[in-house]
């Protein structure tokens, strides 16, 4: 078995560290727990059931969180946003996922804001981060991030999406991508396609394009169990041209867009879950000291007790 260098131990000799190292670790962090009380008594407050049922996407509700500055937590507030740093963010959105009960509406949120957000920060140019970023901060732009394809598998970089230097300047996309977050309700689009095939993944590049550009289909929302609220769907890009403006960053640079997306997504986009998974075993306790069965409270049982026990662990450990 080869051997490898241990990994170091990360210091909390910088004060910004232990800061956000202690925020993390706060159960009811202020901004955690504001945030959830705000969420409880704003979102979701009408027949949940039916809007799970019929798959709507709450609107009102993604408007409400765009007023409360969720959607720009991390940016820049010379583009609208908080400027807050990642601690803070994961904190306001573990709180919101507790607070609000349509995890479709924060799963939503939290895709936009780590992916599609992250990207257009990290590798947009002015030009476009002034276009696109204050309207997605103000909740009056919706964005989603599409790499997917519907015969990629698991290797997102075999992909068919072309994208095609035209004569004077830009390019033409063509492809189909497929099950992205947010697609059916998106106004613009981080979509990935290969601008020279003979190179493979590092010929891929990255576009920003709005929806309505001509050439742009959205398809109607998928089906789905579970975050039914969550809107979800196909993009096909038939000849859509896009003026050379559109492109994020170089040419070639799109596994690198990607994958630092997704480093970000993977990280952080479960962490309105947190906020749920906490939810759950807080009820749960609850209803366990309320419900009796045989004359006692149903959470005197060990079996039930260990239950609970096992839901904290596994809260714990899914926390940072």
């Amino acid at each position: 078995m080869t051997e490898t260098a241990p990994r170091p131990a990360l210091s909390t000799d910088d004060p910004a560290v232990a800061t956000a190292v202690a925020a993390m670790v706060d159960l009811d962090h202020p901004l955690k727990r504001e945030t959830a009380e705000w969420a409880a008594a704003e979102l979701a407050q009408g027949d949940r059931v039916e809007r799970d049922r019929c798959a709507v996407f709450g609107e009102e509700d993604w408007r409400r969180c765009a007023e409360r500055g969720i959607q720009g937590v991390i940016v820049d507030p010379a583009l609208g946003g908080r400027g807050l740093d990642l601690a803070s963010a994961l904190l306001i959105m573990e709180g919101l996922g507790y607070g609000c009960r349509d995890q479709g509406l924060a799963f939503a949120l939290a895709s936009q804001i780590f992916s599609t957000q992250i990207a257009l920060a990290q590798f947009g140019s002015d030009e476009q981060q002034a276009r696109w970023m204050p309207g997605l901060v103000d909740g009056s732009v919706i964005g989603t991030f599409a790499i997917t394809e519907p015969e990629s598998g698991s290797d997102a970089y075999s992909m068919a999406a072309r994208a095609e230097r035209v004569e004077g300047g830009g390019y033409r996309i063509t492809g189909h991508k497929a099950y992205l977050t947010l697609a059916t309700r998106s106004d613009v689009v981080i979509v990935f396609a290969s601008t020279r095939p003979d190179a493979g993944r590092w010929g891929i590049s990255g576009f920003v394009v709005p929806t309505d550009t001509p050439g742009v289909e959205i398809r109607p929302n998928r089906d789905k169990m579970g975050m039914r609220t969550t809107p979800f769907g196909d993009i096909v890009f038939d000849g859509a041209e896009v003026p050379e403006s559109a492109r994020l960053g170089p040419e070639g640079a799109g596994v690198s867009i990607f994958s630092n997306a997704m480093e970000y997504e993977r990280a952080f986009v479960f962490s309105t879950q947190i906020g749920a998974m906490e939810r759950g075993l807080d009820d749960s306790v609850a209803y366990a000291r309320e419900r009796e069965q045989g004359g006692v409270a149903i959470g005197t049982h060990q079996a039930v007790s260990h239950r609970l026990a096992a839901m904290k662990q596994r809260h714990e450990t899914a926390r940072p």
